[in-house]
């Protein structure tokens, strides 16, 4: 018995850590990225082509591996490509709009400027689902607003955040809150397969965004880069980002199975945290006392809202589908849809 229980807790150990070095790594690595290339489109567009690698390697490995046999075949049937696509204008919104907002913050603030997913949660899930959210979840949700009015209100202050990493940062939220609910829709049309809807999402989505590379005017910015002209921008940089990228969903996938949603969203809070303090300490970040309050009052209003919801789901006996980096989840994570942020949201 106490062998099993070890072994148990090995794997969540792991899973844990996994989760935690491949997130965190993803979010500095593309803000590396995009401090080299201010193309963060393209390099959004470079880490799903990367991604599509990924699943036609896991496919072609699946027969050959039976720790892989969970993972379908690569397969892209038009009919359900249409049924997807919706899906997927909000999946690239919403990576987009992450990344975007990554350039124009600082990682420390990061959490803090894409914090009101959880508000958009509440609303949308009101206005067009019907759904009432308790007492008890709006008042975590009322502090995340606090702390991101005082967080914001701080970074203003000191000028470093833009206007426009503020806005972007409210519209991740808002697509990342729109993927959430609209994602179940999706999961019909594959069978209720996330990792073939990934897989869809990953293709469709990487077909539609050149014309955005070329409408946000990147192409010049892409061609004039010396980076761009070295081969060690595109292995050290551009290849591992996209690698993270795609490990993101594998990490998400073994922590909620190796753990459960609500342990996942408690992983996902810390780990933000944590991702915090290392901008702050290795980054040299600059940060004000009431930024700090700002981002306690985040990620504390994050925590108590995925514990009220849990224990809201459990009451009910329904099963409870954490939402949104994050990215990540992480940042309330959906899983298979971090490309680029955290958030961190996940399925089981």
């Amino acid at each position: 018995m106490a062998v099993v229980i070890d072994d148990q807790r090995m794997r969540v150990a792991w899973a844990v850590s996994f989760y935690w070095l491949v997130s965190i790594a993803l979010v500095f690595l593309n803000k590396e990225s995009m401090n080299r290339l201010d193309a963060p489109i393209f390099i959004t567009w470079t880490q799903l082509v990367t991604a599509i690698v990924g699943c036609l390697v896991l496919s072609k490995l699946r027969s050959v591996y039976a720790v892989l046999s969970f993972f379908p075949k690569f397969e892209i049937r038009v009919d359900v490509a249409l049924k997807v696509v919706p899906l997927t204008l909000t999946f690239i919104a919403m990576i987009t709009f992450n990344n975007l907002c990554l350039q124009y913050v600082n990682v420390s603030f990061y959490q803090v400027a894409r914090s009101l997913t959880i508000v958009f949660n509440v609303v949308f899930s009101y206005v067009l689902m019907g759904q009432k959210t308790s007492s008890r979840a709006l008042a975590a949700v009322g502090s995340v607003v606090a702390g991101y009015i005082i967080g914001s209100s701080a970074e203003l202050s000191m000028e470093s955040l833009s206007v426009q990493g503020s806005v972007f940062g409210v519209l991740a939220s808002v697509f990342v809150s729109l993927y959430a609910i609209n994602v179940k829709k999706a999961l019909a049309a594959v069978d209720n397969n996330k990792w073939t809807l990934m897989i869809y999402n990953n293709v469709i989505a990487a077909a539609l965004m050149p014309p955005l590379i070329i409408m946000f005017d990147e192409l010049p910015a892409i061609l004039n880069s010396p980076a761009v002209y070295h081969v060690t921008f595109w292995t050290n940089i551009i290849f591992v980002t996209g690698v993270f990228g795609f490990l993101i969903n594998i990490a998400t996938y073994a922590q909620i199975q190796a753990t459960s949603p609500l342990t996942h969203n408690i992983s996902g809070t810390a780990k933000s945290a944590v991702q915090s303090l290392m901008a702050l300490i290795f980054l040299r970040e600059p940060i004000s006392f009431e930024g700090v309050i700002g981002l306690m009052l985040v990620i504390g209003g994050s925590f108590v809202y995925g514990w009220v919801r849990d224990m809201e789901m459990a009451a009910t006996k329904h099963m409870y589908v954490p939402v949104s980096p994050a990215s990540n989840k992480d940042d309330d994570d959906m899983d298979i849809i971090e490309m680029g942020g955290e958030r961190d949201k996940a399925t089981k």
